[in-house]
């Protein structure tokens, strides 16, 4: 049985649905790659975050398989892209939150390992850990209410030849 709420005006058509974006971007490695974005974050300058995979050229070479980190001002300019990864790395950047203007970002290499990368507001790697696991995926990255990074990954492992969660705290 649905309920309707009575004091609710539901919209008639399905362009009442529809949303109308303060400003809308394309972009990408280049005009003949597939590039896919996985997740987003807002840092507290409020600038975009996003990270994905590239497939074309960025910067200074045709790759393939890119871990990407695009930075957006607030009002859409693209301020930055960065690459976490060496090329046909066979990787993506799967998840991303932000500390003040810290960037985190999960991202994965030809071993299967789950990378963490810390980027500064310019878009500098500041550091790189690897979980030291193979056959890692599926990762992602959070916050803790204290400021501590919680990372989980979804890998095989070795010592119950089973799939597992495994999940890190960095301080």
């Amino acid at each position: 049985m649905c309920i309707r709420d009575r004091s609710i005006t539901y919209p008639t058509s399905r362009e009442s649905l529809l949303i109308t974006p303060a400003w809308t971007r394309t972009f990408g490695t280049d005009g003949n790659s597939t590039d896919q974005l996985y997740a987003v974050a807002i840092d507290s300058g409020n600038n975009i975050i996003a990270v994905g995979e590239g497939q074309g050229n960025l910067t200074e070479s045709n790759n393939d398989d890119l871990a990407i980190v695009y930075k957006f001002s607030p009002t859409g300019t693209l301020e930055w892209t960065r690459k976490l990864n060496d090329e046909n790395d066979d990787c993506y950047a799967k998840s991303v939150v932000t500390i003040g203007t810290d960037i985190y970002v999960t991202h994965d290499n030809d071993d299967s390992e789950t990378i963490i990368t810390k980027l500064d507001a310019s878009g500098n790697i500041k550091w790189q850990r690897r979980t030291g696991n193979s056959n890692d995926e599926n990762s992602g990255i959070a916050r803790t209410a204290d400021g501590n990074l919680l990372v989980v990954a979804e890998g095989y492992d070795d010592d119950s030849n089973e799939n597992a969660l495994k999940v890190f705290l960095l301080s």
